[in-house]
């Protein structure tokens, strides 16, 4: 069973051709302040705080659509606070986002499978207003992982890695 959780996600937009298999779970969420997202909720927020977490949402933004990813992800994931599960993509959902952009892989060698690409939405189409549950995904599911905003570099309390690309918890 594979899992591709938080900015796994987007890292998967990366490729020209992009294949999810049945049984993997494909999981988002927002970003946060890294320190603060253990306990969002009961911690305080400054304007420079908002101001980062704002700034890379817009890289984050830039980013997916830059690799041909749709808004719906972005919406998906904004969705979903650091204090709920996350929430696993559906089939539909992940067609919808443009991270699946085949439904098959061609096995070499075997002139019996070839890989189907999928048309991608138009980009006028690529943001909608709300998620909505559906039958087939209820809602989140659990998982430790948060990612992190950090602060500016220069900032005696962050690293160099990108401010989105940080997972607490672990490695992806």
């Amino acid at each position: 069973m594979a899992y591709c959780e938080s900015i796994c996600v987007f890292l998967l937009l990366s490729g020209k051709t992009r294949y999810v298999p049945e049984t993997a779970h494909v999981r988002v969420h927002q970003i946060w302040i890294g320190d603060r997202a253990r306990d969002a909720k009961a911690r305080s927020y400054s304007a420079d705080d908002l101001m980062i977490v704002e700034r890379d949402i817009g890289r984050l933004a830039k980013y997916t659509f830059d690799m041909g990813g749709a808004g719906d992800l972005l919406s998906l994931s904004l969705n979903v606070p650091p204090w709920e599960d996350m929430h696993e993509l559906s089939r539909e959902e992940l067609r919808l986002t443009n991270l699946v952009t085949t439904d098959m892989v061609a096995e070499p060698g075997n002139p019996n499978t070839a890989a189907v690409e999928l048309t991608p939405k138009p980009v006028q189409d690529r943001f909608v207003s709300s998620a909505v549950a559906t039958e087939a995904n209820p809602g989140p599911t659990k998982s430790p992982k948060t990612a992190e905003a950090m602060r500016p570099a220069g900032d005696a309390t962050t690293t160099a890695s990108p401010p989105w690309a940080r997972v607490a918890d672990g490695p992806l």
